[in-house]
């Protein structure tokens, strides 16, 4: 049992698929609806704690944390591919930063807000880069750079250092 406020959604039913929030954003008006762009945010949720203001002058709500989808493709018949994107606040000062982003083509970015879409996935943290090239069979693990003396890489079969 829990002593704060709780939103339960449940679905009774003989078939496989679970309930479900969906949050449903266009352009326009509800009697003629457009299509996203670009950028735009399609759905958000915030998450607030209350904790001393940035300004330090108050205790008042301040977000610790979003995760944002955006549109992040479109082509010529207007159909949208979106990216997920999963921010964090450092010490509840209420300025998130982003950390991770998924887009629509499957590129994974850790540590980066813009990852290179000649990368399946990077990674990033002090002292380390870790990338999985679209081209390669392999993955490289750099120590601070990619400096090419730097790293130990491992492809499908073998490794190197």
């Amino acid at each position: 049992e829990s002593t704060g406020e709780e939103i339960y959604i449940t679905r009774y039913q003989s078939v496989g698929s679970g309930a479900n929030i969906k949050f449903i954003h266009a352009r326009g008006t509800e009697a003629s609806p457009q299509v996203l762009q670009l950028n735009d945010e399609a759905a958000y949720l915030h998450f607030y704690a209350y904790s001393r203001n940035s300004a330090d002058t108050a205790n008042e709500n301040v977000c610790v944390g979003r995760i944002i989808s955006t549109i992040d493709s479109i082509d010529a018949q207007n159909r949208v591919g979106g990216a997920i994107a999963f921010r964090t606040a450092p010490l509840a000062n209420g300025t998130d930063v982003e950390h991770m982003r998924l887009t629509s083509g499957g590129t994974l970015a850790i540590g980066t807000v813009n990852p290179d879409t000649n990368y399946r996935c990077h990674i990033y943290s002090p002292g380390l880069f870790v990338d999985a090239t679209s081209g390669s069979q392999g993955l490289y693990v750099y120590r601070h750079n990619t400096d090419l003396f730097n790293r130990i890489i491992f492809e499908i079969g073998r490794a190197h250092v």
